[in-house]
């Protein structure tokens, strides 16, 4: 969830979310960092629903997205 907007003037890249919106969690890096530390069980539940891909970066199937998470968990932080 989006708690607070702040504009950068000098970013390349602008994302647009009001205060209260969200995010899909496979889509943002914080998002998949705290999936990469949840069970595969709660993973499956939370994506269930699909994967929507918003750009030609989002992960888009759930093998990418696993190896990914798994990647992150024994890298420690998440990357992009």
């Amino acid at each position: 969830m989006c708690r607070n907007r702040v504009d950068c003037l000098d970013s390349v890249i602008t994302a647009r979310m009001p205060g209260g919106g969200r995010f899909h969690s496979h889509c943002t890096v914080a998002g998949k960092a705290i999936l990469a530390f949840r069970p595969d069980e709660e993973i499956r539940a939370i994506i269930k629903h699909g994967m929507l891909r918003f750009t030609s970066a989002t992960l888009g199937k759930y093998a990418e997205l696993m190896n990914d998470l798994h990647l992150t968990h024994r890298r420690g932080f998440g990357n992009g």
